[in-house]
């Protein structure tokens, strides 16, 4: 039989960046999340107790890092929630995107 997730390259990908994203959130405190069971999304969201200016910490992202995500307030949900994609990117991508959103996290005061 064949392993469907060594012969289909977007299942991989998917899979490996699944991997990466779930280590991620879990070294840091300042996050939490539902872990999604399907799907190429998730909604993280900074804890009520974090103290970060939402509003730079979107700007300096996009401006300064070139890295995307999308405010939760365009979901139904907090600007503390962010949607964060993991299905599209290579997995190099997809770390130095969690690398530019630790750097902007650490520009707005986390």
């Amino acid at each position: 039989m064949v392993n469907v997730l060594e012969t289909d390259p977007i299942k991989k990908t998917v899979n490996n960046n699944f991997g990466v994203l779930k280590a991620w959130i879990h070294q840091h405190a300042y996050l939490e999340w539902i872990e999604p069971s399907g799907g190429v999304v998730c909604f993280p969201r900074f804890r009520n107790e974090i103290k970060i200016d939402i509003e730079k910490f979107y700007q300096v992202l996009m401006d300064e890092y070139k890295t995307y995500l999308g405010p939760g307030h365009w979901f139904e949900q907090t600007k503390r929630h962010f949607r964060l994609g993991f299905g599209w990117e290579n997995e190099e991508n997809f770390k130095k995107g969690l690398v530019n959103i630790d750097a902007a996290v650490q520009r707005c005061g986390v």
